[in-house]
């Protein structure tokens, strides 16, 4: 299998990134932005789960038995 570059526009300062193989998503952090956002390993479907209340999100972990970073 070939690699996929993916490039994501207006990023500040991402800094966490957690793959989940089973689902073909992938989380990661900005705490630039302080959100933590989600797309599909292609790049397509992103969007912010969690933009409000957060300081500096960095570090990020799934759990891909019993579902993605525990998110819907």
């Amino acid at each position: 299998r070939q690699p996929t570059f993916v490039l994501f526009p207006g990023l500040i300062s991402p800094e966490g990134l957690a793959i989940d193989h089973f689902r073909g998503t992938m989380y990661w952090t900005d705490s630039g932005l302080d959100k933590i956002e989600r797309a599909r390993l292609d790049g397509s479907e992103r969007r912010a789960l969690f933009h409000t209340d957060l300081v500096n999100p960095r570090a990020i972990a799934v759990d891909p038995i019993r579902g993605s970073a525990g998110l819907p």
